[in-house]
């Protein structure tokens, strides 16, 4: 039922469909007050984030988001959650590829290996 037919429905069982505007505007006002207490009632989340960005920006945020499977919105609130509980994105691919250059480490001894293996695992510890 949409919310006009619902303030009609409230008015006439209220009895001040048919009184003065000012009755019919303090039921209103109830109806408004009810309301919003039974919206918040229903209500999940109860805090929100809004933020500007230029097409440039979303367009990247949107490209990335995708890439992980994710909205744009629920990409950014899990990177966010993710950059404050210490999560490090996508560390399964940053394991496969310290797992590569440990296994050319063993195939030749280089020290630019042992410098790039010793990068990625502070990258993984930190």
């Amino acid at each position: 039922m949409k919310k006009q037919k619902q303030l009609t429905l409230f008015l006439e069982q209220a009895g001040v469909l048919s009184g003065t505007a000012i009755q019919q505007a303090e039921a209103k006002k109830a109806y408004r007050r009810a309301y919003m207490i039974e919206w918040k009632k229903t209500a999940k989340r109860k805090r929100e984030v809004r933020i500007m960005l230029s097409e440039e920006e979303y367009a990247q945020i949107r490209k990335q988001a995708q890439y992980a499977g994710f909205k744009p919105t629920t990409y950014l609130r899990e990177l966010a959650l993710a950059a404050d509980s210490g999560l490090v994105p996508r560390k399964d691919e940053l394991l496969a590829i310290l797992q590569k250059v440990r296994m050319a480490r063993v195939r030749e001894d280089s020290t630019a290996l042992i410098e790039i293996e010793t990068l990625l695992l502070q990258y993984l510890k930190a």
